[in-house]
């Protein structure tokens, strides 16, 4: 895959080199055509030649021809600048460098979303950051809610991993459609459509100063009336346009607002269009834009005006087509008919959008990482193979397979030993299955189960809450579900139960805590560092499951292979660390 990144990144760099070299040579092109074709425009006026006129005509034509082509080379300048960044994006993920990416999710990360903050969902360094590429408002929001499971996703968890696992496979769509989303993301936002009515006395003045100006051209140059008639009809023509200007510029504000916006709609909207789908999800999206009643058309239509609009932002052209025919009646006309058939199209747009950028992220996993779609059990068991963390170097990654059936598991293990981000990658994992993305295993069986997590615990000083009160109360809120017999079951996963307090009492405590967890349904997943907890019972005498992570020494170095072992550990390795820290001397 990286091979084939860079060679597009290649040939688009190659492309950007000469798109520059012709948009330069069109801007000097268009400024000579138009210091060109005033004067013979004039002089052909004034002296009645027709040679002339037709030479200036032809250069202003020319000039406004160049206009267009100019601004279409300066959207593909954009477009591969833009292109280029989301292949580097790619490349930072197979490289291990996306920690550097700027939006992290981090705005949607409140204090009360504990499982976020736990297993590094959204934030710096976050599921969210490493494969998010929402760049909408509102894609950006539904992605946040997806990996948060703020957005209950169950139902259609399965039809979800189809077009996840389409999209991972359609990689020519994402890179363009990425591209798309980025580079008009400041822009995507869908404005209130306000509906306004043009007036009945409008029409004859929208059409009283396109005659006029015709009538005084063929008095001119077919019966030879002096030449300042053309003059004087079209400063009519604009005193008849620009004394109602206050009400056309209410009834076409809404071109001005939604033209360029429907413009960067419709370069997202027809990427979808020239997509062919095959799951459910992604099909139905692609018909709301393309189907019978499909809003591209309408679209497109919008873009249409906002471009003719923006031609009369050039003060010296607007006055032109003001006075000779009437442009503000015209635009205004227009806009107020659009208006009235497509009052919620671009919050349709926005829906849509959102959604492809949200299953697009899910589906950025699955494109550089090893994954398989996960399997929804209805035993209270996990079954995995090969299973490691997302965030993790591929170089650097380690899996691991087991089968976790007891209502307790107990991880003991030496410092840096593997426990704690073995418990993050279980939890991330199910968050992804859950959300109907694919998961980083070879396979992973697991029933759907609420999970609780007490792991990156901290005080509140304002509220006067110490570390070890802050973990109670985060178990006691899991065992509050417990007790309450909620559905779906608990997967409570705790690190380093009670490290806050004195072990005396923390043993004592944890034994309580994690007999009340397992006394209803719920799986408990814990890491202690004190061996007494190996030995609790769950509520009805059977014993815990043990196992552990070790390390393991080569030429008086300290060595991890993060491999989970059966049984409890019977290994400890903190004087060793403070041995390689300088604290403690041979």
């Amino acid at each position: 895959m990286e091979n084939t990144i860079n060679e597009l990144k290649n040939k688009a760099n190659e492309r950007l080199t000469e798109l520059k070299k012709k948009s330069s040579l069109i801007s000097v092109l268009r400024l000579i055509s138009f210091v060109g074709g005033i004067p013979f425009l004039i002089a052909g006026i004034s002296d009645k030649k027709g040679m002339y006129i037709f030479a200036g005509a032809y250069l202003l034509i020319t000039f406004f021809f160049l206009i267009y082509v100019h601004a279409c080379f300066n959207k593909m300048i954009s477009h591969d600048e833009t292109y280029i960044n989301v292949l580097d994006r790619y490349l930072n993920r197979l490289n291990g460098n996306w920690m550097q990416e700027i939006d992290d999710g981090g705005e949607f990360l409140t204090q009360e979303d504990v499982l976020s903050r736990d297993i590094d969902l959204l934030g710096k360094n976050s599921l969210y950051q490493y494969i998010s590429i929402a760049h909408t408002p509102k894609g950006r929001r539904r992605l946040a809610d997806t990996l948060s499971l703020k957005t209950d996703n169950l139902s259609v968890r399965s039809e979800r991993y189809k077009a996840v696992k389409e999209l991972s496979l359609a990689d020519e769509f994402r890179y363009e459609f990425e591209t798309r989303t980025m580079k008009n993301s400041k822009l995507l936002e869908a404005p209130e459509v306000v509906e306004e009515k043009f007036s009945g006395w409008m029409y004859p003045l929208m059409l009283i100063v396109p005659v006029i100006n015709i009538v005084s051209l063929i008095m001119v140059f077919g019966y030879g009336y002096n030449p300042g008639l053309i003059l004087a009809t079209f400063v009519a023509g604009l005193a008849i346009t620009w004394i109602p200007k206050g009400k056309l510029d209410v009834l076409s504000a809404p071109v001005y607002v939604y033209g360029k916006t429907a413009g960067d709609f419709y370069e997202i909207l027809n990427e979808i269009n020239k997509s062919e789908f095959r799951s459910g999800i992604l099909s139905e999206l692609k018909n709301r834009v393309t189907g019978q009643k499909g809003i591209l058309k309408a679209v497109k239509d919008m873009q249409r005006m906002g471009d003719f609009a923006a031609i009369s932002f050039n003060p010296i052209i607007h006055m032109l087509l003001a006075g000779f025919i009437g442009w503000d009646f015209y635009l205004a006309r227009r806009t107020v008919a659009w208006t009235a058939k497509n009052k919620d199209i671009f919050t349709n747009c926005e829906d849509i959008i959102a959604e492809f950028e949200e299953l697009g992220s899910l589906a950025v996993l699955s494109a550089v990482r090893e994954t398989t779609e996960p399997e929804i059990i209805e035993d209270m068991k996990l079954g995995f193979d090969e299973i490691y963390h997302p965030l993790i170097n591929r170089e650097k990654v380690v899996s691991n397979s087991g089968n976790l059936d007891g209502h307790i598991t107990i991880i003991t293990g030496s410092n840096m030993s593997g426990k704690t981000t073995f418990m993050r990658t279980i939890a991330v994992n199910a968050v992804l299955a859950y959300a109907g993305a694919g998961v980083c295993a070879k396979s992973f069986k697991l029933p759907i189960m609420k999970l609780f997590t007490s792991m990156r615990i901290t005080d509140d000083v304002s509220s006067g809450i110490s570390t070890f009160y802050a973990e109670i109360l985060r178990i006691k809120r899991a065992a509050d579900y417990v007790e309450a017999g909620s559905e779906p079951p608990a997967l409570c996963l705790i690190d380093e139960i009670f490290k806050g307090t004195n072990s005396a009492d923390r043993i004592v405590g944890a034994t309580e805590a994690v007999k009340k967890l397992s006394s209803g349904k719920c799986m408990v997943i814990l890491t202690t560092h004190d061996f007494e907890l190996c030995d609790i019972q769950e509520a009805d005498g059977r014993p815990a499951d043990n196992y552990h992570f070790e390390e393991y020494y080569e030429n008086d170095e300290i060595l991890f292979d993060y491999k989970m072992k059966s049984g409890r550990c019977t290994t400890r390795n903190a004087i060793a660390l403070l041995k390689m820290a300088g604290i403690v001397k041979n």
